[in-house]
């Protein structure tokens, strides 16, 4: 009898801690590979970021024309070719991604992206556009409605500018922080983020 019970309490000794040692390793080890995730997806966020607006700045620097106005038609025309690449680029990689323009500020920002996650589909903002949108220009020609977003002159280049507002008469009233941005979900990470490009890049 005593010899039984001196075995229980050798195993409850001994096998108990292990088992608590193994437990709280095995919660350590899930722990960081959460992290890990977490890491890796602000890394593919951080990559995917810089790729967008590398990207756009090149578009940007592309600008021809003999005038200001030449030289932003001509990027507007160009932002709509740069957006079906980067929508078919990133769909390649396995991440949905939706670019466009608009009136949009942080929080809104934020709240697309938590839409998108929940929603598991990418979207814009109620006031944002598609590159390829069109509108009435002050010469009653159809322009691209980005061009209401741009501005050109000798020193800065091209920028994403309110000025714009004067090639776009329908703009006119429009209030708020402007714009350029795209919304990407990564379903195999199950993330969603927004790239917010804010007026004055360029």
């Amino acid at each position: 009898m005593k010899k039984g019970l001196l075995g229980f309490i050798l195993v409850f000794l001994f096998v108990f801690p292990l088992a608590s040692t193994l437990e709280m390793r095995a919660g350590a080890l899930k722990e960081n590979a959460f992290f890990e995730r977490k890491v890796l997806s602000l890394e593919k966020k951080y990559y995917l970021d810089l790729e967008v607006k590398e990207s756009l700045k090149q578009v940007f620097e592309s600008a021809v024309g003999t005038s200001r106005e030449e030289r932003v038609q001509d990027v507007a025309q160009k932002l709509v070719s740069w957006e079906a690449f980067l929508e078919k680029h990133f769909r390649e990689q396995g991440i949905f991604f939706d670019a466009w323009f608009g009136s949009i500020n942080g929080a809104e920002a934020d709240e697309l992206a938590r839409r998108v996650m929940k929603e598991k589909k990418v979207s814009k903002c109620s006031n944002c556009f598609d590159f390829d949108s069109e509108a009435i220009g002050w010469d009653k020609k159809i322009v691209f409605k980005s061009a209401g977003f741009l501005d050109w002159d000798p020193l800065q280049g091209t920028r994403i500018s309110r000025n714009g507002f004067s090639f776009v008469p329908e703009l006119a009233d429009l209030y708020g922080e402007i714009a350029f941005g795209a919304t990407a979900f990564i379903p195999e990470e199950n993330l969603s983020f927004v790239v917010l490009i804010p007026e004055g890049f360029g």
